[in-house]
């Protein structure tokens, strides 16, 4: 190998006094005026972005600011959703290779202890549980993890109220400032996270700067003023970085520094590199003071005009064992290991097979002259050392510069490829857990480039398995669909599965084509394979679809084949689960009796299996029921029962639906400020555990409360974001229930006409899902809206008699007597308003009655009512008070608050999953 000569150490920064000037002005307004900011430097391969932010921070800390910097630099083949934060806490917890677990545990807890002082401990423990978590320190025994596995999207919420907790201290203390380098290589789940953790910061004195290739300028969510990209130096600039770079010439000769400045056009890296190229082929001569140079040898040199052709030609003059040593590292990454490199060597030479043992590992002389080598590598800067291994006890290094190692990976002869990916993938593999966890899907990839289509995809899918636990849904149904394409179509074993995983993970996100396009597939598989407990679970899926879509009839038909196939394959679980969606379903139908011996019956079977989960499930569902036969005081029984399972055994999934159903309760009595209290909290819990139809039953129904209090913005806002998920998951039971409360938002605040389509497209969706009890309510509705109306010239009924006549009649045939007390008593009221004072006393006394059947307590709202028509024996009409909506009826009960015009919430159908 011809040596490689040494450049002068890295000279000052030339050439970029503005863009300097830029971001040390967001770093005061961070500091000065206590704000959280992020300046983000993009440009390309060799423009000097590292170096710059390197100069921002040698300055801030001249300045005397004395700010505390942590570093780190993201990584482009690690799996890790939040890399580098790791490194980031690492640093701030002053965590090193010489301690233990326990000792690292300590060290976070006295740092974020002397941080956040007198705070409670509980806040403490918290933030030292999901932040050493985050930092890779294992907390075997922690409560906080414990309740969290499992639950991705809460763990994330929680860390990042941790990370804000613990910064929005730490940093008022010590100013703060993250440098996130090579940030185009971050996750979404990063950038995400950075996004609304500086958001959140609030006046918090925090400065993130980060770097980056042009691409990241599509992914980073900042405003454009903190968007830096680094034009190429100009021609004054690059002379004094050459003489810089060259300090053994006092004065360049002319020739040669214009030959480099067009060549390296711009580029500080190809500027350094022409530098190294000039040593080396003897232009200039390093060896007499002052140096001299040739100019003879000028056109032999023969300059790059790129950073890219520098790097080919310095390349070509390495010796055959370092561009050897050199191609193992390209295969295994742009992050490799020394022993990986060692491995992928050792297999081209593999021992004789009659070798004695004592031959075949002798000594570990190999690694000496490996390190040798990687050192001369280091110091020709075509590769850089990392702080800290993914591995213990095995040096981790990068390709310098972006670009370099592509350049080197596509001179490999393809069957020397194809053993070193095989190599590559076996090394990673026998790798510790959790450091596997992390290369999942650059192990696949070597299984891949390797020929082993089938290790690759079963890869693959363990990968996309682990990106769904962790809520990473988007990543996951890609991994699935690479996984797939690697399985046989033979190997149907496993494609059932993965069909399965990836049809529930597009449910999971709303995409129900997608989802029913590979339960089908699925169920095909399961057919040829007569495998009767498979089919029964897609179409379970498939069932389940359709009932979230509203199609009802297709719903029935699928779940009641499920639960034959269950029944046949002797499958206990599925059989409960089968009862459980059919009791769903006929809940929604309106068929009451049918839906409880379907739930009450899955409950058996689960209390029976000692399935908590399960049982908590079918006790939700039976309480919808309840809830819609008018037991409000079982039904809340049965809500609260399954609320304390689900905290129990730790689901959040389960506790967010039995809040959302107790919630009901409550505004169903009448209370809606402890209703939106709850649905609140329930709304946080969907959207952590990333559940997008919970998110809609609960902004419709918190839409329905607000517009109860009078609170008009409040209820709009959350009604339309309800629309517009529902219409995004055509889903129409949704769209019914969203339709009739912004037709009632409408109505009371008299835009009759807006009312009016609402509850039209309100009442169309609902029949056309076959929703009985959805049609009775949009015709109550539509009643009340009518109801606000003179008669008809004619002198004939408003046809807002009809309407409640006909929900009348739904409500009594299906059995739902909440509902029926409600649009009698809505009707009473009607009457009442055109002084047919004989009706509308028989209308509210049947309320009445109901409401003192099923909801004990709740008559009485109706007794001053009849009491004052009773007593009355010429009532004349009253007035209502100025300025009074005109939809509120003229005779107003005096114990707890008015619902005549009340509706039911929507409540969730409850799967097991």
């Amino acid at each position: 190998m011809t040596d490689v000569v040494p450049l002068e150490p890295v000279p000052p920064l030339v050439g970029r006094d503005e863009i300097t000037e830029r971001i040390l002005a967001s770093a005061h307004e961070a500091f000065d005026r206590g704000r959280s900011v992020v300046t983000a430097v993009i440009g390309g391969p060799g423009s000097g972005k590292s170096r710059l932010l390197d100069h921002v921070c040698e300055v801030l800390t001249k300045e005397g600011t004395e700010p505390l910097i942590l570093r780190g630099s993201c990584r482009e083949q690690r799996d890790e959703p939040f890399d580098p934060l790791p490194r980031i806490l690492q640093t701030r917890f002053a965590l090193n290779g010489d301690l233990d677990d326990i000792g690292q545990r300590i060290a976070v807890t006295r740092l974020v202890t002397s941080v956040f002082g007198n705070e409670e401990a509980r806040t403490v423990t918290e933030v030292v549980h999901l932040l050493g978590h985050l930092a890779g320190i294992p907390f075997p025994q922690s409560p906080i993890l414990r309740s969290l596995e499992g639950e991705p999207q809460q763990y994330h919420a929680r860390l990042l109220r941790a990370l804000q907790r613990f910064i929005g201290v730490d940093a008022r203390a010590h100013r703060q400032v993250w440098v996130l380098d090579d940030l185009h290589n971050a996750s979404p789940e990063t950038l995400a996270l950075l996004h609304d953790l500086v958001g959140g910061l609030g006046d918090v004195p925090f400065l993130v700067l980060v770097a980056g290739l042009p691409s990241l300028r599509g992914s980073l969510e900042t405003d454009e003023e903190s968007m830096i990209e680094l034009p190429p130096l100009s021609d004054e600039a690059m002379t004094q970085l050459f003489a810089l770079l060259l300090p053994g010439l006092p004065e360049p000769p002319v020739e040669l520094t214009e030959a480099a400045i067009e060549r390296a056009g711009g580029n500080p890296a190809s500027m350094r590199e022409i530098g190294r190229i000039l040593l080396d082929s003897g232009v200039v001569d390093s060896s007499t003071d002052p140096w001299r140079t040739d100019l003879s040898k000028l056109a032999a040199a023969d300059l790059p005009v790129s950073l890219e052709d520098a790097l080919r030609a310095r390349r070509q003059r390495l010796g055959s064992r370092t561009l050897a040593i050199l191609e193992r590292a390209a295969v295994i990454g742009e992050i490799f290991w020394d022993e990986a490199v060692l491995a992928l060597g050792r297999g081209d030479s593999p021992p004789t097979e009659y070798a004695e043992p004592a031959q075949i590992w002798p000594d570990d002389s190999e690694t000496a002259g490996l390190e040798s080598t990687l050192r001369r590598l280091e110091d020709g800067e075509f590769v850089v050392p990392l702080e800290g291994s993914e591995f213990p006890r095995v040096r981790e290094y990068a390709f310098r510069y972006a670009g370099l190692r592509d350049q080197v990976y596509a001179e490999i002869d393809p069957e020397r490829l194809r053993r070193y990916h095989l190599l590559a993938a076996q090394w990673l593999e026998r790798a510790p857990q959790p450091q596997r966890e992390q290369f999942l899907e650059q192990i696949a990839d070597h299984w891949t480039r390797a020929g082993d289509r089938a290790r690759a995809a079963a890869v693959l899918l363990e990968a996309a398995r682990q990106s769904r636990s962790r809520s990473l849904n988007d990543k996951a149904i890609r991994l699935f669909e690479r996984g797939l394409m690697g399985l046989s179509e033979e190997d149907r074993l496993l494609r059932i599965d993965a069909l399965h995983d990836l049809g529930s993970t597009h449910e999971l996100v709303g995409d129900y084509d997608s989802a029913l396009e590979r339960l089908t597939e699925m169920l095909r598989d399961a057919w040829i394979l007569v495998h009767r407990g498979k089919a029964g679970a897609a179409l379970n899926k498939i069932g389940r679809i359709h009932r979230a879509r509203g199609d009802y009839p297709a719903a029935r038909a699928y779940l009641q084949r499920g639960l034959q196939l269950f029944r046949a394959a002797d499958d206990t679980r599925g059989v409960a689960s089968s009862l459980d969606d059919l009791g769903n379903l006929y809940w929604l139908l309106g068929h009451y009796q049918r839906a409880l011996d379907h739930s009450a019956e899955a409950l058996e079977i689960r209390r029976t299996l000692g399935d908590r989960r399960g049982e908590g499930v079918a006790l939700i569902n039976i309480g919808h029921i309840e809830s819609a036969r008018g037991y409000l005081h079982e039904a809340d029984a049965c809500y609260r029962e399954a609320l304390a399972t689900a905290r129990a055994i730790g689901d959040r999934d389960m506790e967010c639906k039995a809040l959302n159903a107790i919630g009901a309760v409550f505004h169903t009595r009448g209370d809606d400020v402890q209703a939106i209290e709850i649905w609140r909290s329930a709304l946080t819990i969907a959207e952590d555990v990333g559940d997008c139809r919970m998110q809609s039953f609960l902004l419709n129904n918190l839409g329905e409360a607000l517009t109860m209090v009078g609170d008009r913005k409040s209820a709009e806002r959350y009604l339309l974001d309800c629309e517009a998920l529902a219409q995004e998951r055509d889903d129409r039971r949704v769209l019914a229930e969203v339709y009739r409360n912004l037709g009632t938002l409408m109505m009371r605040h008299n835009e009759i006409a807006e009312s009016r389509d609402y509850l039209e497209r309100s009442l169309r969706t609902a029949r056309a899902m076959g929703s009985k009890e959805a049609v009775g309510l949009a015709l109550r509705g539509l009643g009340e809206l009518s109801s606000q109306t003179v008669f008809h010239d004619d002198g004939t009924t408003h046809e807002g008699e009809r309407y409640f006549h006909e929900a009348l009649e739904i409500f009594e045939q299906i059995g739902n007597e909440v509902e029926l007390a409600r649009t009698l008593q809505a009707l009473g009221t009607y009457w009442l308003e055109r002084d047919e004072m004989e009706r509308a006393r028989d209308a509210l006394q049947r309320a009445r009655d109901i409401y003192e059947r099923v909801a004990p307590g709740d008559h009485m709202r109706l007794d001053e009512t009849l009491k004052d028509i009773s007593g009355a024996p010429e009532p004349e009409p009253v007035q209502a008070d100025e300025g009074a909506e005109e939809h509120v009826p003229v005779v107003i009960v005096t114990e707890g608050p008015q619902r005549s015009d009340d509706t039911s919430p929507d409540l969730e159908p409850t799967d097991e999953g």
